[in-house]
């Protein structure tokens, strides 16, 4: 594909958001309304799988150390790069060495789990049929559907049988997690606001019960199934009801709208089939919009295969509304779906090149300045430099959106006239969903960070032009070290 369009308006939305909300000091409120820094609770939840790994492995490898381990940490792709950040930065609190850990993308990851499962029927040199993996050449989807996210990008097969991404990874936050939020929304429906914050707050093993049940449940619904669906109630909530309210649950049930799908038997409560799986429709039908939106994108129409993993993608109420909604693909669910990005982390640790082209999800430059021009510039930019007009705020582009990008290989190289005589360039780096941005103050341009070269004039060279390398190197056979930001 030789060009990627931009995302969506509520796309853009989104990347914006995820990039400017994410704070060091973000907390995370949990059902009873109590909070801690995010970062806290990443680190603690980190350090229990870790610790709980390493004392695995100490009880069955004789003369295991720690260090021995080399570990990888999944993140959805469409998480913005502070964000992926933030997670290694919490794992790092938790005691692992930043030396040995990897982020893995988890539709990546997921890819090249499945890029080793024999997933299609062909034929061996002797020409009898056999069910073997995806062949060079071979594109597809990987929908890859999860608790929190759904990841969705689009990967080639090379001919070293490395793989290659062909359309940057995008989607949203309609995982299974959704389902589970449409859930709560229902029993909050009939119990109120009040009795279910209460609840949450005073019958937490109750609550915790309950949410368990409703997941069993859940992976059992399936797209025809005309069952009525049972739950085991905690009477705690039914009791804090009728005390709160003086009424009796299916007493209230009654004057819903929901009276003829929801019944309360005692300690159950029984709800229609049709009445579950009504529970899917906004996450499902987000996933089939999006996915249907990048059918039609340019470079997209010769694709026919798409594979769904993830732990979402064992429902079967999604794998019949993706099947239903794209009857020219084969959709193919690997065994065990929702251990793919698992097992695919683990193959990428061993080989992290096994991705080796992405497409950027930004269009990434640098603040610079040039000549000032009033019938390009505006006034408002206007500076004085060395007693010259200049334009401050400009632009200057480095990685476009959609471009490829090659693991190990540098992008192409640019210089610039260095106007600060104190002996140090800042560099600084924004990022934009345009294309084609003019000022890095346009509404779309986001503040990456900040490089601090030292930048001595070496001997024998005059002042101009700033070659990043030559500073670099210069540097480095002066024993000096470099400073960032």
């Amino acid at each position: 594909m030789s060009e990627t369009h931009p995302p969506s308006r509520d796309a853009v939305e989104r990347i914006q958001t995820a990039v400017k909300g994410l704070k060091r000091d973000i907390k995370l409120e949990d059902a009873t309304g109590k909070s801690l820094p995010a970062l806290t609770v990443f680190q603690h939840g980190i350090k229990y799988l870790m610790d709980d790994v390493i004392e695995e492995c100490k009880n069955k490898i004789l003369g295991f150390k720690k260090e021995d381990i080399h570990w990888v940490l999944t993140t959805p792709a469409i998480w913005s790069d502070a964000a992926k950040q933030f997670m290694r930065e919490a794992a790092v609190k938790a005691g692992i060495d930043g030396k040995t850990l990897d982020i893995a993308l988890e539709p990546e990851a997921a890819s090249i789990y499945c890029k080793h499962v024999k997933l299609e029927r062909g034929k061996d040199n002797d020409g009898v049929e056999v069910i073997e993996s995806f062949q060079p050449g071979a594109k597809y989807f990987v929908l890859d559907a999860g608790g929190g996210t759904v990841d969705i990008t689009v990967h080639e097969i090379r001919a070293d049988r490395s793989v290659k991404e062909i359309h940057h990874a995008n989607g949203g936050p309609w995982g299974g997690t959704m389902v589970d939020e449409e859930f709560r929304m229902l029993l909050t429906k009939i119990v109120g606001a009040e009795v279910m914050t209460i609840f949450q707050k005073e019958y937490m093993e109750d609550y915790l019960e309950l949410t368990r049940e409703f997941e069993f449940k859940k992976r059992q619904t399936t797209p025809e199934s005309d069952d009525k669906v049972t739950f085991r109630f905690p009477s705690a909530l039914r009791e804090l009801f009728e005390k709160k309210t003086g009424e009796k649950i299916n007493e209230a049930i009654a004057h819903m709208d929901i009276k003829d799908h929801v019944r309360w038997r005692q300690d159950k409560i029984q709800m229609k089939a049709s009445m579950m799986r009504k529970l899917f429709e906004i996450p499902v039908s987000k996933i089939i919009k999006h996915l249907s939106d990048l059918t039609k994108e340019p470079g997209m129409a010769d694709i026919r295969h798409m594979l769904m993993v993830g732990g979402f993608s064992e429902s079967p109420v999604l794998q019949h509304a993706v099947k239903g909604a794209f009857r020219r693909m084969k959709v193919l669910i690997p065994q065990d779906a929702g251990a793919a990005v698992l097992r695919g982390a683990v193959i990428f640790g061993h080989k992290p090149t096994s991705i080796v082209e992405r497409k950027s999800k930004y269009t990434y430059g640098i603040q610079t300045h040039c000549k000032f021009n009033s019938d390009e510039h505006d006034a408002k930019f206007l500076i004085i430099v060395n007693g010259e007009e200049r334009c401050n705020n400009i632009f200057a582009k480095h990685v476009k959106i959609g471009e490829s990008l090659y693991v190990g290989k540098w992008q192409a190289e640019q210089k610039y006239s260095q106007s600060d005589k104190r002996g140090k360039t800042d560099i600084v780096i924004y990022a934009t969903t345009e294309k084609t941005p003019k000022y890095t103050t346009d509404p779309s341009c986001v503040y990456l960070g900040k490089l601090v070269l030292s930048t001595p004039i070496p001997e024998g060279k005059r002042r101009g032009l700033v070659d990043c390398q030559d500073v670099l190197q210069w540097n480095r056979a002066e024993g000096r070290s470099q400073e960032y930001r």
